[in-house]
């Protein structure tokens, strides 16, 4: 039995059912601890909150050590990272497979859209801390991206959480600011074109249902000469290169 657990945010568990779906196809038994058990419930798992932590638990770690300073890890991946703090040495595929739950949702999406491409979007998240404002975007910048011509043609569609996410001034097509649960903004995102986002949850999953998507980073984060703060930065956050560019609020 493989007992296994994450950090707490929604990109972590991303990157953990990636991993989970790699020791299930191995042959494991797993166990996994998560507060985000709706995305495990349709795999052969067994699934516990993090409520249930006895704190005598073998755990197996899939959580990447941003603030490492070793060299050898300063030239790895948060995923590649992830993969090996659980225990595995071959490599893993991030990918989700995900089966779509609320087809309702997708076809009002895609029906919407008319035939444009598909592109989504979160507002900024907001902030708690030194460190979290270090990292995020000028909100001009952001608001001024997603409004850029060359995606008039895209059928822009707004997500998120109005508790964790600021009001935002960029234009959209169809609101569901708050208006869905966390599997449905994985249907959305398996009739999604093209992502938009801050370092989040959405470029993981983006990459993990292997779509493109553009991810804005702060200049002031990365010049911030902090370890932790610096090293969110592309190298680091980006898995599968071939999907994913990287902008800057300047």
């Amino acid at each position: 039995m493989i007992t296994i657990n994450a950090a707490k945010g929604l990109g972590d568990a991303i990157q953990l059912r990636a991993i989970v779906l790699h020791l299930v196809r191995r042959g494991d038994t797993v166990m996994v601890f998560t507060r985000w058990r709706e995305l495990f419930e349709d795999l052969p798992v067994i699934v516990k909150p993090l409520s249930d932590v006895t704190g005598d638990e073998d755990w197996h770690h899939a959580k990447p050590c941003l603030h490492c300073r070793m060299p050898w890890a300063q030239n790895l991946d948060q995923f590649t990272m992830s993969a090996l703090q659980s225990g595995i040495e071959e490599p893993v595929e991030l990918r989700v497979d995900w089966k779509p739950k609320n087809l309702k949702l997708r076809r009002r999406v895609i029906d919407a859209a008319n035939g444009r491409k598909v592109m989504v979007y979160q507002p900024l998240k907001k902030t708690k801390n030194e460190n979290q404002e270090l990292l995020r975007p000028n909100a001009d910048a952001y608001d001024g991206f997603i409004a850029r011509t060359e995606f008039n043609d895209y059928f822009r569609v707004r997500i998120g959480s109005p508790a964790t996410v600021d009001p935002s001034a960029a234009p959209y097509d169809l609101d569901l600011l708050g208006k869905t649960s966390v599997t449905d903004v994985f249907d959305v995102a398996s009739v999604t074109d093209l992502f938009f986002s801050e370092t989040s949850y959405l470029p993981l999953l983006a990459q993990a249902m292997d779509k493109p998507v553009v991810c804005m980073f702060a200049r002031k984060g990365i010049a911030s000469g902090r370890n932790l703060v610096g090293n969110i930065r592309p190298e680091r956050m980006f898995h599968k290169h071939h999907l994913t560019t990287a902008v800057y609020d300047e």
